[in-house]
């Protein structure tokens, strides 16, 4: 058994910018046999972008399901079988891949999907790369649909449901030019998209693997709904990025930058020669060389011309110094009630004051929630940092706030949620808890998505 302070270590080192020192850390976790680590690995394999980390993590948490059921697995985690045929598959898969791309080099296509080259070629336009984008959105969320409705199925009839229509969206391959034009904005939003059709096709893969066997499993049923729970959280952010980018373009940079708008000054008036003037009448001195007593006084009002100040763009100031592993630390473990407001089994919070609401009668077990942390304080040193005038960090600022706003939501919904759930009269709280509740995961939500993009910076 590893001491605390030495699993707490471990858990800054999930921050890692090397997903190898984050997965050594998630398989020496697993070593621990603590189940307080639980709730940290489990947020690994729902938000980790590197595949190996999560499948540690998956692993991980399957070592400690088997500890609850009083059985540790006899052979490995995947069978020979299993992994024998995964092999096949993607040597297969790399097969197809690299005569595919012999052939786009050989017909001269541009690679990628909706014209967006992935290897070279011509930028897209930007109105293209927007489209694509939200072609992959649409794709995504009708994908859910279908397995939303499988898994709905299932459940009410016990059959199993594979169509064969489902969409699997592709992921977007974008040149370096492409990044590079458009980093402003549609880049970032194009990984992320990437990164959640990673999510729904490991969804996507499971419900493969059932159908492929003819039978569901309630834990690959569990795991399929957690990941589409999460791939609608990040579409719906994804959808709200993007309207906000089409509407307020950043500037591009790269190969075909977008101009950006310049003052234009009235042009300077012309003197038009006169013909009745005679020639040798000359302009007047000016007046710094004539003596004072002959400057002549100003007669009428002066026309002034306004002088155009060009605006300048703030530029970004440092980060300050804190020690972003443990900050990020304490606020995954605030992050952690997520799974106590709403959970993919249907009996958290949220959920059971939904289910109230239907008539359901529910089982005093599902009222007991284990001890939540506190609001996030600033220590007087880290505020310091951060009220200095040549350091700032807007985007952690913004994470803790709502932390700590989604906390104080979910702390109130949780006094009115114990008491009457265990008095069988959710029903009777739902219309006042139920807002408060949707609020903090709202909150919460967001706060989640500013801190994995916070613990991206450092990569």
């Amino acid at each position: 058994m590893t001491s605390k302070p030495a699993w707490d270590d471990l858990i800054e080192q999930l921050q890692d910018p090397e997903p190898k020192a984050r997965r050594r850390a998630v398989r020496q976790m697993a070593k621990t046999r603590d189940p307080q680590v639980i709730p940290f690995l489990r947020n690994v394999y729902l938000q980790e972008d590197d595949d190996d980390v999560r499948d540690a993590a998956e692993a991980a948490l399957r070592q400690f399901r088997a500890l609850q059921q009083g059985s540790l697995p006899q052979r490995g985690l995947i069978s020979d079988a299993v992994l024998s045929r995964s092999l096949l598959i993607l040597g297969v898969t790399f097969l197809a891949l690299l005569i595919a791309n012999i052939g786009v080099r050989l017909i001269g296509l541009p690679g990628g999907d909706n014209g967006i080259s992935a290897s070279g070629g011509p930028v897209p336009e930007r109105s293209e790369l927007e489209r694509a984008l939200q072609d992959r959105l649409d794709e995504t969320r009708s994908s859910v649909a279908a397995l939303r409705q499988s898994d709905r199925v299932y459940r009410e009839s016990g059959a199993l449901l594979c169509p064969s229509d489902v969409i699997r969206p592709a992921p977007l391959e974008l040149s370096p030019a492409t990044l590079e034009t458009y980093r402003g904005d549609l880049s970032g939003i194009a990984g992320r998209v990437n990164t959640t059709l990673n999510l729904l096709r490991i969804a996507q893969t499971r419900w493969d693997h059932m159908c492929g066997a003819g039978q569901a499993s309630m834990t690959e049923l569990v795991r399929a709904s957690a990941e589409l729970d999460q791939v609608e959280v990040d579409l719906a952010l994804l959808e709200r990025d993007l309207a906000t980018a089409i509407a307020s373009p950043a500037p591009t940079s790269g190969p075909s930058p977008t101009p950006l708008p310049t003052a234009t000054l009235p042009p300077s008036p012309t003197p038009t020669a006169d013909p009745n003037r005679p020639a040798e009448a000359a302009p007047p001195p000016p007046a710094e060389t004539l003596p004072p007593s002959d400057i002549p006084a100003p007669t009428g009002t002066p026309t002034l011309t306004p002088t155009i100040t060009p605006t300048l763009s703030p530029t970004p100031l440092p980060l300050p110094d804190l020690d972003y592993p443990e900050i990020l630390r304490e606020l995954n473990r605030r992050l952690a009630i997520l799974g106590d407001l709403q959970r993919p089994y249907k009996n958290g919070i949220l959920d059971n004051w939904q289910r109230s609401q239907s008539g359901e009668i529910l089982s005093p077990s599902s009222c007991a929630l284990d001890p939540w942390p506190g609001l996030f304080e600033w220590t007087s040193e880290q505020r310091a940092q951060l009220d200095r005038r040549d350091a700032a960090d807007p985007q952690l600022e913004a994470a803790v706030r709502l932390i700590n706003e989604g906390l104080a939501l979910a702390t109130q919904a949780r006094a009115l949620y114990e008491p009457s759930c265990y008095a069988q009269t959710l029903a009777s709280t739902a219309d006042t808890g139920v807002p408060l509740a949707t609020s903090a995961l709202e909150k919460l939500t967001e706060a989640l998505h500013l801190v994995e993009q916070i613990r991206r910076r450092a990569s």
